[in-house]
């Protein structure tokens, strides 16, 4: 029955329905699912390479752009305390950004090999979501790392990778399993296999490391404060809380966040600051409502509302991050390493010979 789909006229419009659907319920439900919700995507650019008809980068760009405007609508829906008539332009916006990083990719793909290719696309999604997260973009919501607040046990490392760490993880694992599962032969189907599940195994195994050993090592010494004290609570800007500002001054060991301002929804605020409470090891003290605040701990959990005119006892961190000293390192990298494929694309299309190396996958 489904042997003669790839040879349907739909089959492609259908490949990108199911890939804006897996994203949207990788950001919205479980993030486990984004392990896979780019295969579709990448299904649809070997597809019609190997159809090697006129305008296929055309098609491409079409069908790419549909499944990336089905998950930034739903992000929008749910996530988004606009409305509709003052986010369109920003759904546009950050769908057709998106949608170039595949054609970028393409183009590398194109110039050089499929394996440059492959790791062209990561290198580029890193850089399209550095610049985001540095412009103050609004729809910084679309960061792949930022699905992980729905299962903080995931990625504790975000204390050294921040989380453009998150969504590097992502992309790899998306890679290596399409590769193991389109590739002709049967022993780079197991090494790529391996390497998924190694890379999904490690991952988990340091998560659980590094919360295990923030409890146990890191020192910590009893606060108590009056949260009405807290001078920040009513000022601070939403985008602050995103790049982990330590807003408190007279209590380091705090993030302050005011919600009313934000365009995000109570609930999916809420849940960016458990991984920047992660990202600096401190906790975070979030606005949630006019008179309640929530209580993240370093760990990322919630813990409970508090009121806002109350004493707080904790048992408050004294350690800054790597994360907290670098900033976003992973995503400068990307940008540095994105720019200099690129360039050798470019110099390699005019002057030199393709290298036709790559992984066979048809």
């Amino acid at each position: 029955m489904f042997e003669d789909l790839p040879n349907k006229p739909y089959y492609v419009f259908l490949l990108a329905i199911l890939g804006g659907v897996g994203l949207s319920l990788g950001t919205w439900w479980s993030p486990l699912i984004l392990f896979v919700a780019f295969l579709p995507l990448l299904e649809i650019d070997i597809h019609l390479k190997h159809k090697n008809a006129s305008g296929t980068y055309l098609y491409f760009f079409i069908y790419i752009f549909i499944a990336l405007l089905i998950w930034n609508a739903v992000f929008a829906t749910i996530n988004l305390s606009l409305p509709w008539q003052e986010v369109w332009l920003q759904i546009l916006l950050s769908t057709l950004f998106q949608t170039w990083v595949f054609i970028l990719f393409r183009i590398t793909r194109d110039a050089i090999n499929e394996a440059y290719g492959y790791f062209s696309w990561v290198l580029y999604w890193l850089s399209l979501e550095y610049v985001l997260l540095v412009t103050g973009f609004p729809e910084v919501g679309l960061i792949l790392g930022n699905a992980f607040a729905k299962s903080t046990y995931l990625v504790q490392w975000y204390e050294v990778t921040g989380v453009l760490g998150g969504s590097m993880w992502i992309l790899s694992i998306n890679v290596f399993l399409y590769l193991a599962i389109r590739s002709k032969f049967s022993v780079n189907r197991k090494v790529f296999g391996i390497y998924v599940c190694m890379i999904l195994a490690i991952a988990y195994v340091v998560s659980l490391y590094f919360k295990n050993e923030d409890l146990a090592r890191t020192p910590t010494r009893e606060i108590s404060i009056s949260t009405s004290e807290i001078r920040n609570i009513k000022t601070c800007a939403s985008q602050e809380l995103f790049r982990g500002s330590l807003l408190a001054s007279q209590v380091k060991a705090f993030i302050c966040a005011h919600k009313q301002n934000a365009s995000l929804s109570a609930n999916y605020f809420l849940d960016q600051a458990k991984l920047r409470a992660i990202e600096n090891r401190c906790f975070a003290l979030v606005l949630i409502e006019d008179s309640q605040l929530g209580l993240i701990n370093p760990a990322g959990e919630f813990l409970k509302n508090v009121p806002k005119a109350s004493e707080l006892q904790v048992r408050a961190k004294s350690r800054t991050t790597f994360y907290a000293k670098q900033g976003d390192y992973l995503g400068r990298l990307a940008v540095f390493l994105a720019i200099g494929l690129f360039l050798t694309g470019l110099i390699r299309h005019q002057i030199g010979p393709k290298d036709k190396t790559s992984v066979p996958l048809k």
